[in-house]
């Protein structure tokens, strides 16, 4: 009875375990259940720049977001993608859930590639009814893509899901403009010659031929066209003369009669809705898109600016072989900025307890030179500063004069640190002589504002014929008789 007992115990344990085991099995078999996709699509990259060199390459790479599932008739994510937040179809035209795809798609590994050739890469196996992230990798790092989205799926007249090509137009992003200054801190002085680079690359002309209507052969070319466009607001180009800065390279050759090519115009544009005056240059390189060999090679434009007498100068530069997410020409801009201070000129303590403002005073802004001790004055008109400094102060175009609420305003300032100096004190008030006021600007410091001196009232002096000259008047004829009739009596004296 015993070893049926033990028997019975040992089948009941087998059969537990053996349960718990189909039920670990089936659940494995549902995770990992294979989907039934819809087949037949492929992925098509254009506008890919083809680079130059031994071994130069453009790889595509397509990462499957979601399938379309034909047996359950629903989307699936793929399992790499499921930790993306807010991802679903509709958000796949969202820019952070891409830049978030195209982060979590590198720690992923991927056999649907494909090799760019005449700026084009197809991926046609293996591609089902769905979405996909599309990474172009340029071998010479010459060119950077933005990630990409491709939709593979379309609708059949019967609404029934199918595979689809998708065309999907590369974005380069390797077109920059960038601003070189001293401090690189984008904080200028009127006056100041700056220096801007503009940096891109030749692209791969693509030839494609076929046939007209009438059945001849035709040929194709794109781009057909090359261009740089440069507009400079608040700012004059600064090609010649000291201290300016103009040259151009493809690759490692220089471009010739550069300045001959750029000629810059004036034009406006419209900043925060306001039409304001501009200057622009437009610099042709289609002749480089006539040999392929130039495929891929930098181009660099460096060139040189004076800044006016502006808060903001704005530097806009486009290339129609540069596109964004749209598919148009990608506009690039950068800012640089001047300074201003502020000071309010106050005089004595009211009755109420309060400084007035007093209106009049004239002030010079001054620097220091490197010697910590020798002042520079600056000379100024309409509020700013021309961008000429001397050692030798002269009233005329040196100062700025407090308004009715007592302020004065110097713009047009670089970084630095910079002293206010009163020249005349207003009417009825001493010059303060002891007091300057300073601040430093920088790219935190842009505007000053809390800046003030106070002045006091011109002591009061006897009036002409009052009491106190009167006795002072008195008291010297006394002396004067007194002194006399001294003497006198003294010869008196001395005669007997």
């Amino acid at each position: 009875m015993k070893k049926f007992k033990k028997l019975f115990a040992v089948i009941l344990s087998l059969a537990m375990v053996l349960g718990m085991s189909m039920t670990a099995f089936a659940a494995d078999e549902e995770e990992t259940a294979e989907i039934s996709p819809v087949a037949g699509g492929k992925i098509v990259v254009n506008n890919l720049t083809m680079p130059v060199g031994d071994g130069a390459k453009v790889t595509v790479e397509a990462y499957n977001v979601y399938t379309f599932d034909k047996t359950s008739n629903s989307w699936v994510v793929s399992d790499w993608a499921k930790s993306i937040e807010g991802i679903s179809p509709e958000t796949l035209n969202n820019p952070e859930v891409v830049s978030a795809l195209a982060a979590a798609a590198k720690n992923q590994t991927t056999t649907l590639t494909a090799q760019a050739e005449n700026g084009t890469a197809t991926i046609e196996t293996g591609i089902n009814a769905g979405a996909y992230l599309v990474i172009a990798t340029d071998s010479t790092n010459k060119t950077t893509y933005s990630p990409m989205v491709a939709i593979t799926y379309d609708y059949s007249n019967n609404n029934l899901m199918t595979a689809a090509t998708a065309t999907v137009i590369a974005k380069a992003e390797n077109y920059t403009v960038d601003k070189e200054l001293n401090d690189n801190d984008n904080v200028v002085a009127v006056g100041d010659i700056v220096t801007y680079t503009i940096t891109t690359s030749v692209p791969y002309v693509t030839t494609t031929k076929g046939t007209d209507t009438d059945g001849n052969e035709t040929t194709t070319m794109s781009p057909t066209e090359f261009k740089i466009t440069d507009t400079l607001v608040g700012a004059d180009y600064y090609l010649s003369g000291t201290g300016s800065t103009l040259t151009g390279t493809v690759g490692t050759a220089p471009i010739q009669n550069l300045s001959s090519a750029i000629n810059p115009t004036d034009t406006t544009v419209t900043v925060e809705g306001q039409t304001v005056a501009a200057k622009t240059f437009t610099l042709d390189l289609s002749s480089y898109l006539n040999n392929n060999a130039n495929a891929g090679k930098t181009v660099t434009i460096t060139y040189s600016a004076k800044v006016n007498a502006v808060d903001t100068v704005t530097n806009t530069a486009k290339s129609n072989v540069a596109k964004d997410e749209n598919g148009g020409e990608k506009t690039i801009t950068t800012t640089a900025n001047t300074g201003s201070m502020k000071i309010t000129k106050k005089g004595e303590v009211a009755s109420n307890g309060q400084r007035p403002v007093l209106s009049g005073a004239q002030f010079a802004l001054y620097r220091l030179q490197e010697d910590g001790r020798t002042k520079e004055y600056a000379k100024i008109s309409n509020g700013y500063i021309t961008g000429e400094w001397s050692t030798t102060f002269t009233e005329s175009g040196m100062t700025v004069t407090t308004d009715q609420n007592g302020e004065a305003t110097v713009k047009g300032l670089g970084a630095g640190t910079y002293y206010f100096e009163e020249k005349k004190a207003p009417e009825g008030y001493s010059l303060n002589e002891t007091d300057t006021p300073s601040a430093t600007i920088s790219k935190d410091n842009l505007v000053v504002t809390d800046l003030e001196m106070n002045d006091t009232k011109l002591s009061s002096l006897p009036s002409t014929g009052g009491i106190g000259t009167t006795i002072f008047t008195i008291g010297g004829c006394v002396i004067m008789i007194a002194a006399a009739a001294l003497f006198f009596a003294n010869r008196r004296r001395a005669a007997k």
